[in-house]
Parts: structure tokens; sequence; C-alpha cells
């Protein structure tokens, strides 16, 4: 079994503050993660839009889930919280 590691960071947004830090953030977990040598690491583009990020966790992860022995998601950004509960804000 893989373990699997999703690394998003996002600093620039259309309807918000900007975060400098997050693409950063997202910069230094993914070295870290990558050291360990426990994970396969998926780094998304900070500009990526919903749809893309979508398309390339679907293409990352093995269809197969019995080879997933775990995941992990980093996400460095805005999160807002509704009725449904706390969500990422991510570009669309």
């Amino acid at each position: 079994m893989s373990n699997y590691a999703i690394i998003l960071g996002v600093d620039k947004y259309k309807y918000a503050s900007a975060l400098p830090s997050c693409e950063n953030d997202a910069n230094l977990m993914e070295g870290l993660l990558t050291a360990t040598g426990k994970y396969k690491v998926l780094r998304i583009a900070n500009n990526a839009a919903k749809h893309q990020i979508q398309e390339e966790i679907s293409s990352f992860l093995p269809i197969d889930s019995t080879d997933i022995g775990e995941v992990l998601f980093y996400f460095s950004g805005h999160g807002k919280q509704d009725e449904q509960g706390m969500h990422c804000a991510i570009p669309m």
C-alpha cells in the first residue's frame, strides 16, 4: 500500500484578501513530506481553478482503493463556515 499527500496553498483570491504566506507554507510542507519518503506527493499550483484541482486529485489517487494506505490533505488559505460546517475557500 502507498501513502499519498495532497498539498494546496492559495494566497491570491478574487473575492477575499491576499494571504502572502500560504504559498510558502505549502512549499515548506511539500519539502518536509517529500523528505520523509513516506508519501507520494501532489503539489497543486496556487492558481489552479476548482475543476483543475478536482482533475489533478482524481488523476493522482489510484482507482483501486486497496492500494491506498493513507491520504494526507494539507491546505493553507482562507476558510469559511456555513450551516454545513467548515470549508476551504478555493478560487472558482
